[in-house]
């Protein structure tokens, strides 16, 4: 049995960095339109319950986890649309030359692990808490040259939590992370938004509609948060 003083650090690590902003830099401006590649889009749950039953009830939720990463992009497209940035797709742009002997892996890594990356892009995964993010900006800057006038990248990533409250409810708590950056890898639009899904008994809902739920809650935290500048 898991040790449950351990069980307390992801929890008490993701209370002080999971909360909800948005910042920008000094030339932002949401108009007008920008076209911007998906370079990265990832989805994956991070359960703090390895119990047997808990594990099987995973395995079966991350089947649905594609299911989910899509209707992701479905709802952020527009969404970054409205900031500025017309999202656009082109897999053979962003991905690496030795990807594709991955992605065959990739339906079976939702399943197993609990993690679905967008055929649509590179198999990176970025987010907020990724140090030294610079090299990966250059590598697929790299890749997708030329890039075209204004042109930016982005990046998205979806992490799922199991919670708990008075030890008998469960819940999703869903942290969104988009990073958006410009032809020379400087960091544009960046946003975290922190949303819960619909609470049971005992185990937290990982279902698609469950997740959607979450989701749009986290793009409302979003909506309301007030923009900081970025340091140049």
């Amino acid at each position: 049995m898991r040790n449950p003083a351990l069980s307390l650090v992801p929890i008490l690590l993701l209370a002080s960095c999971a909360k909800p902003f948005v910042k920008v830099s000094p030339d932002y401006s949401a108009e007008p339109l920008k076209p911007a590649l998906l370079a990265a889009a990832a989805a994956s749950f991070d359960s703090d319950d390895d119990s047997e039953g808990v594990a099987i009830m995973d395995t079966v939720m991350n089947a649905r986890l594609p299911e989910f990463g899509e209707k992701m992009i479905e709802r952020v497209t527009p969404f970054l649309a409205e900031r500025g940035f017309e999202l656009s797709f082109d897999h053979d742009r962003v991905a690496t030359a030795d990807q594709s002997k991955m992605e065959g892996l990739a339906n079976f890594t939702s399943v197993a692990g609990g993690a679905w990356f967008s055929p649509q892009a590179s198999m990176y995964v970025l987010d907020h808490n990724t140090w030294g993010r610079g090299p990966v900006y250059e590598r697929i800057l790299g890749l997708a040259a030329p890039m075209g006038d204004d042109e930016h990248l982005v990046f998205i990533d979806a992490t799922v939590y199991g919670r708990h409250r008075y030890l008998v409810v469960g819940y999703s708590l869903l942290v969104l992370d988009i990073i958006v950056v410009d032809g020379q890898g400087n960091e544009q639009w960046l946003a975290r938004g922190v949303g819960e899904g619909p609470s049971s008994a005992f185990v937290a809902l990982h279902h698609v509609e469950a997740l959607t739920e979450a989701l749009e809650d986290a793009l409302a935290t979003i909506e309301v948060a007030v923009p900081e500048v970025l340091e140049e």
